[in-house]
């Protein structure tokens, strides 16, 4: 089993909880797209409530994934989002290595038993933080579209113990961060 660590993100509060989910194989997750997930993928998952802001993370070893609103933003809707690992295996190659085989779903609900969305109801800010070996300026973080990987516009910014990627993102989906050559 991989070692991650799911968090939930307050508005005021880096982390008001830690939880720890393992989804069994048989659960049906949160997607709106056809990947596999890991037999026994791990998953982030909280529901906001309209006029609310936060987000969901997930840590692996030296990455963290934190999937928020964007400073300054709200929900305009009940909303649940959950970020679930992906086996790397499962995708089609990057353009680049990837960043310690970091490849992850981002699903939405509407509300918080809903329908499954595509759109996002508000542009939520997508971070990885890598904690190890200092990243080249090539970093991309890309999403999986029609089996091809569609690279964003992205940001690589210090973060006192590491650097961070990140781009705003409007779409559910499959994400990684890769070096592109």
């Amino acid at each position: 089993m991989l070692s991650l660590r799911s968090r939930i993100i307050g508005a005021t509060m880096l982390a008001t909880a830690f939880v720890t989910a393992v989804v069994p194989a048989f659960a049906e997750p949160l997607r709106p797209d056809s990947t596999p997930l890991l037999a026994s993928s791990i998953s982030a998952v909280r529901c906001f409530v309209g006029g609310e802001d936060g987000g969901v993370a997930l840590e692996q070893s030296d990455d963290s994934v934190t999937l928020g609103v964007s400073t300054g933003r709200l929900f305009n809707q009940p909303t649940t989002l959950q970020l679930t690992s992906v086996d790397p295996a499962n995708v089609p190659a990057a353009p680049g290595q990837l960043l310690d085989n970091l490849v992850f779903q981002v699903s939405a609900r509407d509300g918080c038993d809903g329908m499954a969305l595509d759109q996002l109801p508000v542009g939520l800010a997508l971070s990885v933080l890598h904690r190890g070996a200092l990243l080249q300026q090539g970093a991309t973080l890309a999403r999986l579209d029609t089996g091809q990987w569609v690279p964003l516009p992205t940001a690589i910014t210090p973060e006192g113990y590491g650097q961070s990627v990140s781009t705003t993102i409007e779409r559910t989906g499959t994400y990684t961060v890769y070096q592109a050559s």
